[in-house]
């Protein structure tokens, strides 16, 4: 019984959580602060790091350095990231890693900071690069309902266009998948 009501209240969290992430989606976009991008990491890392630890999976955080100031809503950049770790951890096997880097950048005259996430997973094939950003939309057909609600790629997507910036996604297939984004700093 336990059990049950255990399962249960991390259905309704995953639910909460997906309705505070659609939320954000529609907020305006004027709310935007300073974020130092290391921090950002951290902050990240601390929320993805129970999930790892039970799947066996190294989170490697040595490309992170400090870096200058991005500007961003308070929320955007910690969220990206933990959806982008976690998704990584869950497609990486036991033992393998999943690495975050952040790097200063000159994009089309501008100073960005581009974190990346890269893990050591299963990779994404090349049909689904474009699939897998649209809202339900879920690779991993065994998943449960507390596993993935197919909107955390769509919500990292939206969110780094807000501020003018793209999800890019790179693919090995079999070996693994590389995710970055910009904010200007």
């Amino acid at each position: 019984c336990f059990e049950l009501a255990k399962r249960n209240a991390e259905v309704l969290r995953q639910l909460v959580q997906h309705v505070i992430e659609t939320w954000a989606l529609e907020q305006p976009t004027d709310l935007c602060i300073p974020c130092l991008p290391h921090k950002v990491v951290d902050r990240a890392l601390d929320q993805v790091l129970t999930l790892a630890e039970k799947a066996n999976v190294l989170l490697d955080s040595a490309g992170v350095l400090p870096m200058p100031a991005v500007s961003a809503r308070f929320y955007e950049p910690p969220r990206v990231l933990v959806n982008l770790i976690a998704n990584g951890v869950k497609f990486t096997p036991r033992g393998g890693t999943v690495s975050v880097s952040i790097s200063e950048e000159n994009e089309k005259g501008i100073g960005v900071v581009r974190f990346t996430v890269r893990d050591t997973g299963i990779g994404i094939a090349l049909e689904d690069r474009q699939r897998i950003f649209r809202e339900g939309v879920r690779l991993d057909a065994t998943a449960g309902p507390t596993e993935s609600s197919g909107i955390g790629l769509t919500f990292c997507k939206r969110a780094i266009e807000e501020h003018s910036g793209q999800l890019r996604v790179a693919r090995t297939p079999g070996q693994r998948t590389t995710f970055s984004f910009a904010q200007p700093l």
